[in-house]
């Protein structure tokens, strides 16, 4: 089974200079690999679009070492293995219906705990690439020995707003919206 592509389909995604948090850039080629190997029912199919793959991130500028990295990082949280010829040999089949799980590489969320922990959203800039973890080095120096140290600080970044969430107004609350009682 192969990808069919329309033809005046561009190949595009997130270009690696966009203003978004490294975990989500790093994510692109990963889970692109992963569709890919849940798609192609034939190892040499898998090649061929693997390669397509490499290209399209090259095409938006992605740097050729960090899309090594990131398949390279698949290969081995699927196969155990950093080279694909475990997952492009005779065992294709096998690692396929891994992937097919969607319980396949899920990590167990540690649940949020609203009496004791404190959420910071902030909107992410590249400025602000690197403040949680000094964020979270300040305060363990600060609050260490105190009641606040077993208190966590879930830090986590929110895309800026678009032109188009500034301009549109949202909805009124449903208290707006009910009608005053006669």
């Amino acid at each position: 089974t192969t990808i069919y592509r329309k033809l005046a389909a561009q190949p595009y995604v997130l270009p690696f200079n966009s203003s978004h948090p490294s975990h989500i850039m790093r994510n692109i080629p990963y889970a692109a690999a992963l569709r890919l190997t849940r798609i192609c029912s034939q190892s040499d199919d898998l090649r061929e679009e693997l390669d397509k793959l490499r290209i399209m991130l090259l095409l938006n500028k992605y740097p050729p070492k960090f899309v090594d990295q990131q398949i390279t990082r698949f290969y081995k949280d699927l196969t155990g293995e950093k080279s694909s010829d475990a997952l492009l040999g005779k065992e294709h089949g096998k690692y396929r219906e891994i992937t097919l799980n969607e319980q396949w590489n899920k990590k167990a969320k540690r649940p949020i705990d609203f009496k004791n922990d404190i959420l910071c959203h902030f909107s992410y800039t590249l400025a602000l690439a690197r403040f949680g973890t000094n964020f979270h080095q300040i305060w363990n120096e600060i609050f260490e020995g105190t009641p606040l140290d077993n208190t966590h600080i879930v830090y986590a970044n929110r895309l800026t707003d678009s032109l188009k969430q500034l301009l549109v107004k949202k909805r009124p609350s449903k208290q707006v919206l009910k009608l005053p009682p006669q």
